[in-house]
């Protein structure tokens, strides 16, 4: 019988297009699929908050291995205003993979309708439920097998907290604690840690997979640019900061560390990379599970940081300005997304580059994981000269 489904997609997808064929679909079950712009006209009566537009000058980088290669070039990274709109959810619901349904209209809150069309022609079994006040904080579904599929650490900091940050914002002085939460989980231990320091009953937090919400009242905001605005992030680090106690006066402790890194764009000669790092007094991460509140304490009593490329370097958002960044790229995936929350949060910055392998131009997923190899000799010499200046 699946073969047969397979046989019947295969063919629809031939005559139609993969997205015309879920168009057509829900436009024959009576949903209208609205695009970002539709949805923000149909919602302006509801907009209860508007968060300015911002902008951050990024300088050009220069490769520590190699200063003819010019990794970033100077630019000016602009990040659109984002909204916050209240709603009735009474003639609605939240679909499966977290998508807002008013009127049997699918508001586009978070880039495209990946989330709602995902899987489209299988029945919605999930049981009803109604609440008082519900917050959907994200439409994509999870998909490990896709590279631009919001799935991991960074993505969940930035994309999910950091919104549901600019919803706490906007209710002030209103009690959230029972308010409920629900989007796809992404499967870490750290999505509730983060609504609980952000001061949300991490037991009202609902797997939109699990129940067919509806409510009284939808609170919702929606998703601006990969690269955060800007008031985003200071939102999310002036929350979670207060909630600890901690801020940008609180003494560190100045500390040199290496964040290692297991599974994709690991160091492949990391014995002799951490013996070099140990003549300059580093203390070496390990990478392995830990709570939310620890990863802040590793960063914001750090003074240098280096390592590969990766998640945890969203937590460079609790460093102290001054703080030094130092990323370690592979040849095929160098993208500037902590360069720019390092320059936001007034920290110094520099990258090295692998130029050992080949480059792969061909496969987004096999890039993004790309292990990197480290000349010791090089590296020994940069981190002298930069060392040397602190």
């Amino acid at each position: 019988m699946s073969s047969l489904k397979n046989i019947a997609k295969k063919i629809i997808k031939k005559i139609w297009g993969k997205t015309s064929v879920s168009h057509t679909y829900w436009n024959f079950r009576g949903f209208s699929l609205l695009t970002a712009g539709e949805t923000k006209q149909l919602l302006e009566p509801y907009c209860i908050k508007v968060v300015p537009k911002s902008s951050v000058d990024l300088p050009e980088i220069t490769d520590e291995n190699d200063p003819r290669n010019v990794i970033y070039k100077a630019n000016k990274f602009t990040s659109e205003e984002v909204y916050v709109w209240q709603h009735e959810l009474k003639n609605g619901f939240i679909s499966k993979h977290g998508s807002i349904v008013i009127d049997h209209k699918v508001l586009c809150t978070d880039w495209d309708h990946r989330g709602f069309e995902h899987q489209f022609w299988k029945r919605d079994k999930r049981p009803s439920k109604f609440t008082k006040t519900v917050i959907p904080l994200l439409s994509h579904h999870q998909d490990m097998n896709s590279p631009s599929v919001l799935t991991g650490y960074y993505d969940f900091v930035l994309m999910v907290a950091a919104k549901l940050s600019r919803i706490k914002d906007t209710l002030k002085e209103e009690d959230i604690r029972d308010i409920v939460i629900t989007y796809h989980s992404f499967g870490g231990h750290y999505e509730k840690q983060y609504l609980e320091l952000l001061g949300f009953n991490p037991d009202n937090y609902i797997d939109s997979r699990t129940y067919k919400l509806s409510a009284e009242r939808v609170i919702f905001g929606n998703c601006g640019t990969w690269k955060p605005n800007v008031n985003e992030i200071l939102s999310l680090k002036r929350n979670i900061e207060s909630r600890l106690n901690i801020s940008d006066m609180t003494p560190s402790a100045g500390n040199r560390v290496y964040i290692s890194r297991k599974g994709r764009r690991e160091i492949e000669n990391e014995g002799e990379l951490i013996e070099l790092l140990k003549k300059f007094n580093f203390m070496i991460i390990e990478d392995k599970g830990r709570s939310v509140e620890e990863q802040i304490d590793i960063y914001r009593n750090a003074s240098f940081i280096i390592g590969p490329h990766g998640a945890s370097f969203a937590n460079v958002i609790w460093c102290k300005p001054g703080t030094y960044l130092y990323e370690l790229f592979s040849k095929s995936w160098a993208p500037d997304y902590f360069l720019y929350l390092a320059k936001i949060n007034d920290m110094q910055y520099a990258a090295y580059q692998d130029d050992t392998h080949e480059e792969i131009t061909d496969d987004l997923f096999e890039a993004l994981c790309q292990d990197i190899y480290v000349s010791i000799p090089k590296l020994k010499v940069s981190l002298e000269n930069i060392l040397g200046k602190l």
